[in-house]
């Protein structure tokens, strides 16, 4: 049997937006089953938190591999085999323009994420990117396979003709390897991964069978009060679902396309979504949707 590789191209550290220790975030990758994981914090690649977690990594068997994810006009994009310093290409550049400087200096880039719900999102201009390594086609921050800005992504690379990924997108120690990159051969190393994708061969998005769903933690970008919450309603997840707000909370009052049943709450401070009698995860949510839509 040929060796093959699971590689999370996709997490972040304390050194930008990401949350646990390196020895934690070492663990993590451990427990999944990681062969490597790619550290890609925001807009840098030199701080001394990621120094940190790789020196973690290798103590427990998980190779570190340096990237980084640059926001630019048109959107996220993970830049790997390059040194990055902060802001290597200043505030939100063209990505065309990154894109080609990364492949003349011989890294490699691949978009994460294009359909996501924020104001710079490639959505459909995708397939007007040229130069790129990949696109993630599963990130496991929106879902699986079959989550519409998922999906999206999967048709148009293959519009395309681009090689998919998948990755976890990890900000939390407890999604790192959830979803991966199964590469075929050893890749352990930055050269490795870089040749890998700019093969454009010999590599596919995996779910990780080893990890089971877990309740999600949901962090809004509402403040102030508790309110009445459900996935399908978040924004950058589902931009195209309503939210609803009681009266009581104060703020605007919006009729929502979820039934009564279907809605969630959390706290302010970012609490577990719960229904109003049990805990209920947002996987077991988000299968049951997908499994019988609601009309």
């Amino acid at each position: 049997m040929n060796a093959v590789s699971k590689v999370d191209l996709h997490s972040h550290t304390r050194g930008s937006d990401g949350r646990g220790t390196p020895a934690q975030i070492a663990l993590a990758a451990r427990r999944a089953g990681l062969d490597a994981l790619c550290l890609t914090d925001h807009h840098t690649n030199t701080t001394t938190e990621v120094a940190a977690v790789a020196d973690a990594l290798l103590a427990v068997g998980v190779h570190p591999i340096l990237g980084t994810e640059y926001s630019t006009e048109q959107g996220h994009l993970l830049v790997f085999g390059l040194v990055v310093p902060p802001y290597r290409w200043g505030t939100y550049p063209e990505m065309q323009t990154v894109i080609d400087d990364v492949n003349r200096m011989g890294g490699a880039c691949v978009v994460p994420h294009p359909f996501k719900g924020y104001k710079r999102a490639l959505k459909e201009h995708l397939v007007k990117v040229r130069g790129l390594c990949g696109v993630e086609a599963i990130n496991g921050q929106i879902g699986g396979p079959k989550d519409f800005q998922n999906a999206s992504a999967a048709k148009a690379a293959k519009r395309m003709g681009v090689p998919t990924v998948g990755s976890s997108d990890a900000h939390d120690p407890d999604d790192i390897g959830r979803v991966y990159t199964e590469f075929d051969g050893h890749v352990r190393t930055t050269a490795d991964l870089v040749t890998a994708l700019r093969s454009g061969i010999g590599f596919r998005p995996m779910l990780n069978a080893k990890l089971p769903p877990r309740p999600r933690v949901v962090e809004t970008v509402y403040a102030g009060t508790p309110f009445l919450y459900n996935p399908n309603a978040d924004a950058e997840r589902y931009p195209s679902a309503a939210w609803h707000r009681e009266p009581w909370q104060g703020g605007p009052s919006r009729s929502t396309t979820i039934p009564p049943s279907e809605r969630y709450y959390s706290s302010a401070n970012g609490g577990r979504l719960t229904k109003s009698t049990d805990q209920y995860s947002f996987d077991d949510w988000w299968t049951a949707r997908n499994k019988k839509p609601h009309r």
